[in-house]
């Protein structure tokens, strides 16, 4: 009786040890014979193939050759919405905690907005950017790589915690190497 209990216990954990193997492989079989493929692409912002050089796009300011990727906001007037964008962006910025420093916030706009006072936003002049682009560059937030090229362009109504799932992949992605 003890004998064949065991034998069946014997044969209940072989089958189960040949089931682990077994039963993730036919899936995996399934799923490639199925055609199903994982999304190959994962941003949240729309990725520019082939990446735009930022200074074909604007006139860059001298004083700014820093190695840091940049989130460039355009707004010509900067109004009340893109005050409110500013400052979830301000807060998304922060939350990059220790890769803060690695981020550059950038409002290119035709005026220097006294009332904004965050001393960590660059102001750049709307008239650096060439006229064609102008109507582009507006209707986005724009990443920019450190090498200087535009690389990612986020839509304006995009949460910014997507636009920080974006920014800290690449971020992180570069620190890899």
């Amino acid at each position: 009786m003890v004998a064949t209990e065991n034998r069946r216990r014997g044969r209940l954990i072989l089958l189960a040890l040949f089931a682990i193997g077994f039963i993730p492989m036919m899936i995996a079989w399934g799923m490639v014979l199925g055609g199903w493929r994982p999304p190959s692409i994962t941003a949240h912002g729309k990725v520019l193939s082939p990446p735009v050089a930022l200074n074909e796009t604007l006139k860059v300011p001298s004083d700014t050759t820093t190695q840091q990727w940049r989130l460039l906001i355009v707004d010509p007037a900067c109004q009340q919405a893109c005050q409110q964008r500013l400052e979830r962006l301000r807060k998304m910025h922060v939350a990059l905690g220790r890769h803060a420093e690695e981020l550059q916030r950038v409002l290119v706009s035709d005026s220097k907005h006294q009332e904004l006072t965050d001393p960590f936003l660059q102001r750049w002049l709307l008239s650096n950017v060439k006229p064609s682009e102008q109507a582009r560059l507006t209707e986005a937030v724009w990443l920019v790589d450190p090498n200087g090229w535009l690389v990612l362009s986020f839509s304006l109504n995009l949460p910014e915690a997507q636009v920080y799932e974006d920014v800290l992949k690449l971020i992180k992605a570069q620190a890899r190497g």
